[in-house]
């Protein structure tokens, strides 16, 4: 349940009203004091952007961005499937099935995965 929210001036507990429509396009909630008749507003949230996810070279988890993700051909019923727009296009284009040994969820990735690069890099060097 909601706490009620007091007012930053006077202390005073805040109602909801209305929202005209310039309001509605920028604010989530609009309070107004019983006494004194301030407004309190709350402004919709931007959306998190997980710019290591995007940025990096190698597969990532698009949840919570680790590297440490397998390619699967069959998820398993736990895995929860992400519902980003790139995983869906990625999806529909082909792209190969990751799953996130972390958290579990499933998304779609053309990039080489890390531990694959890692022992690449070994077999180089030792030649």
């Amino acid at each position: 349940m909601r706490t009620a929210l007091a007012c930053p001036a006077c202390g005073t507990r805040l109602i909801r009203i209305h929202r005209t429509a310039w309001q509605r396009l920028i604010y989530r909630e609009v309070h107004q004091c019983r006494n004194c008749r301030s407004l309190t507003k709350r402004s919709y949230e931007l959306p998190r952007v997980n710019l290591w996810f995007y940025l990096s070279r190698y597969a990532r988890c698009r949840g919570c961005g680790s590297t440490n993700v397998q390619r699967v051909l069959e998820p398993a019923q736990i895995d929860v499937t992400s519902t980003s727009s790139i995983g869906y296009l990625q999806h529909l284009i082909g792209a190969p099935s990751i799953r996130c040994n972390a958290c579990f969820s499933k998304n779609y990735d053309w990039r080489p995965l890390a531990q694959q690069a890692q022992r690449l890099d070994e077999v180089n060097s030792q030649t």
